[in-house]
Formats: structure tokens, C-alpha cells, sequence
């Protein structure tokens, strides 16, 4: 179930499959709700949608270990940015991303998702996006 996450919905952008993988009430924690988490599988489903401005290349699951109820994994994508993603427009540049996720499961499900990545390449994507809410919010 945890592969599937992560290679059908992460790797290939296939959002139906969270119905299959993720509880109802999940909560994630993650960069691309940097505010607060994100609470339900249709929010994280909608957050999911900035994954389309990418055309992944490879996923690459490098650690995967699972104690009780929780589960680890550190993996590495590799992604061309082909489309537009926060306002910013596709830039066709090849970017990896790094991430560590700690999931919590509950009757064969993925109810929480705490994600720490290290993507070197994100700043200059966001960016624009980030110059635009931080002079909303002043």
C-alpha cells in the first residue's frame, strides 16, 4: 500500500488511487502547505495537483523500513518541469527532489504523512509565487 503511494500517486500522478491508500481523515504535513497541514484525503488530493507540472522521469525508493503502525521512506525523483506550477511558467529544467516521509497507518491505510525533503531546485520555482504572497500578506 505504502508503494503504491508512493509509485502509482507520487511517481505517475495517478490521484485515484489515494481512495485506495489513504484514510479519509489523513493529515499531512508538508512543504507544499507550508501554513498549516493538510487535513483530508481531498485537500491533500487537490494540493497533490502541483505534481502536473512535472513529467517524472524516474523514482527511485533508496530506504524503506516499517516498525508497528509506522512507516519510513527516503526516496529521489528525478522530474522535467513541464508545466506551469504557482504561478510560474514551465521552465523545461530537469530537477531532482529528495524526500523522507513518516507515515502513520491505521487498518491498512496512510492516515498521517509528516514529509521532510531536501529539493534544491524548488526555490527558483516558487519563487515568484513566494514574492507574490508575502506582498499580500504585508
Amino acid at each position: 500500500m505504502v508503494s503504491r503511494f508512493l509509485t502509482e500517486v507520487l511517481g505517475q500522478g495517478n490521484l485515484a488511487v489515494l481512495d485506495e491508500v489513504t484514510a479519509p481523515d489523513l493529515v499531512v504535513n508538508s512543504g507544499i502547505s507550508p501554513l498549516a497541514p493538510i487535513r483530508g484525503r481531498q485537500a491533500f488530493r487537490d494540493a497533490l495537483g502541483v505534481l502536473a507540472a512535472f513529467t517524472f522521469l524516474e523514482f527511485t525508493v533508496e530506504d524503506l523500513f516499517a516498525v508497528q503502525d509506522r512507516v519510513v521512506v527516503r526516496y529521489r525523483a528525478l522530474a522535467d518541469h513541464t508545466g506551469d506550477q504557482l504561478g510560474v511558467a514551465a521552465t523545461g529544467k530537469r530537477v531532482t527532489m529528495w524526500e523522507i516521509r513518516l507515515m502513520r497507518l491505521r487498518d491498512g491505510l496512510i492516515v498521517e504523512d509528516f514529509v521532510a525533503d531536501i529539493n534544491y531546485d524548488w526555490p527558483w520555482l516558487v519563487a515568484p509565487a513566494t514574492r507574490t504572497a508575502s506582498a499580500a500578506r504585508a
